[in-house]
């Protein structure tokens, strides 16, 4: 089944039209949510890039399709084989920490996992999209985790001075709100 999907997807480009034609196909056909899945997470770098520009992309539109994956995604992110995977699983993590549905139906210790992962990205040598969409996973999950708060703050003000406008911006915004 896997190899259905992958034959459907596995020529898209970066442009926001492949992405969004390999996005329609499983958003109309949801049930391919778990093939895209086990693409995502197959530790075969062309697979796993391509099936997170398109999961990135469903899962903007189609956040509840992640019901169901959550565990296999929570677990999987720190193991991700690909660096442009990062950027697109980053911001599922804010999606997921951002949707009271997906949020609240985590257990304590896969929102722990959720912080950690956001936490290496945001402290780590990743690229700005990955920080930023870290940064707003962790400001979302503050409720759930107190501990977030004392440890967000010190990250994001000693990250302002080495970071780009981009970083600035969203760490004054959470700053702000912390």
């Amino acid at each position: 089944m896997e190899a259905d999907l992958w034959s459907k997807i596995h020529n898209i480009t970066t442009s926001r039209t492949d992405r969004d034609r390999a996005a329609a196909i499983v958003l109309n056909s949801p049930e391919s949510f778990n093939e895209l899945t086990s693409l995502a997470f197959s530790r075969h770098k062309e697979k796993e890039r391509t099936a997170f520009r398109v999961m990135e992309l469903v899962c903007v539109q189609s956040p509840e399709l992640l019901d169901g994956h959550l565990d296999v995604f929570i677990s999987g992110i720190s193991a991700l084989t690909a660096s442009e995977s990062r950027r697109p699983a980053a911001k599922i993590c804010a999606i997921i920490a951002g949707h009271p549905d997906l949020k609240n139906s985590l257990k304590k210790e896969e929102q722990e996992k959720l912080a950690e992962v956001n936490f290496d990205w945001l402290i780590g040598k990743e690229k700005v999209a990955v920080k930023v969409f870290a940064m707003e996973c962790l400001f979302q999950l503050r409720d759930e985790l107190p501990w977030i708060r004392e440890a967000l703050k010190p990250v994001l003000e000693q990250g302002i001075p080495a970071h780009t406008a981009a970083y600035l911006a969203r760490a004054r915004h959470i700053l702000d709100k912390l």
